[in-house]
């Protein structure tokens, strides 16, 4: 008896990919206030921040953006668009970290939640999919 079938009696691929689809939609929901509040100031204060005056300033909206940018990607590329989301929140932080400050309260890690999420869902589906065909690869029986 091989893996393949014995995975497709469990259900197990079914379970990764409806977890995947629930994770997937969970992410989506959640990232639609996100980018509100991303963009909310933009239309608050405009191109304002063209003006900033440091070099945190300045990373500190780069992040911003590629937060942005990415949770708009991750409805598409979930991957890509949820490691984007993440690597521009982690950037923000450590910029931070490294001037001698940090945010507080929740809301940063709030936005960029939504971004972990899409990775989730991203990784369940590879997982789901990828099982089947190195079992097959590597002849397991």
């Amino acid at each position: 008896m091989t893996v393949g079938p014995v995975r497709e009696m469990c259900g197990w691929d079914d379970e990764m990919k409806r977890l995947a689809t629930i994770v997937r939609w969970t992410a989506r929901v959640w990232s639609i206030p996100s980018i509100v509040a991303l963009l909310l100031p933009y239309f608050v204060e405009g191109l304002y921040w063209l003006q900033a005056t440091s070099i945190r300033e300045v990373i500190g909206h780069l992040c911003f953006l590629a937060v942005l940018v990415g949770l708009l990607l991750a409805w598409r590329w979930e991957g890509l668009g949820g490691g984007l989301t993440v690597t521009g929140m982690m950037v923000f932080y450590i910029t931070w970290w490294l001037y001698g400050k940090t945010p507080r309260g929740p809301f940063f890690v709030l936005i960029a939640a939504p971004g972990c999420l899409f990775l989730l869902s991203w990784w369940l589906l590879k997982q789901a999919q990828e099982k089947p065909q190195s079992a097959e690869r590597e002849g397991v029986t």
